[in-house]
């Protein structure tokens, strides 16, 4: 009786009809999450006003620099804090001897009690712009990003 049943059910056009169109729909639905989870097509120029691109003067250029520069050029902003905070954390880290190992706000209480108080506000500045940008679900804007890199500049040069 099974046997007999799943045959008629094979052998009508309809279900196979049902059966594609499901099978279709689900591969349609795929394929749209994956695009979206991608992202769209690189965004136009924003005709905002022209914000300049700190120069890291009296430093050799980086992998890490040029990638930041690139990042803010691209107007990824989020990427760029996330590449200065890093190269400047990278830099005072080197600098005062400070463990990679740390979160940002324990890396900030580390370098205050290495003695570094004349870069407080530099430091909170670049921490709450690194924690913006990597937490925050709101985008960077491109003030912000030349903020954050203008701060990570006086940083490294002063313990570099």
């Amino acid at each position: 009786m099974t046997v007999n049943l799943i045959n008629e059910i094979l052998a009508n056009p309809s279900i196979w009809i049902l059966i594609l169109g499901g099978f279709l729909a689900f591969l349609g639905g795929g394929l749209l999450r994956f695009f979206r989870q991608r992202g769209g097509p690189p965004a136009e120029p924003s005709k905002q006003p022209d914000i300049r691109i700190p120069e890291m003067k009296n430093h050799e250029d980086s992998m890490e620099k040029l990638r930041t520069r690139k990042f803010f050029e691209q107007g990824s902003y989020d990427s760029a804090i996330a590449q200065c905070y890093r190269e400047s954390r990278r830099v005072l880290a080197d600098a005062l001897d400070i463990s990679d190992e740390l979160t940002p706000w324990e890396f900030y209480r580390s370098c205050l009690d290495n003695e570094l108080f004349e870069a407080e506000e530099d430091l909170r500045t670049l921490t709450e712009a690194y924690e913006y940008a990597a937490f925050d679900p709101e985008p960077v804007t491109e003030e912000m990003a030349a903020k954050a890199m203008e701060t990570a500049q006086v940083l490294v040069k002063k313990h570099e």
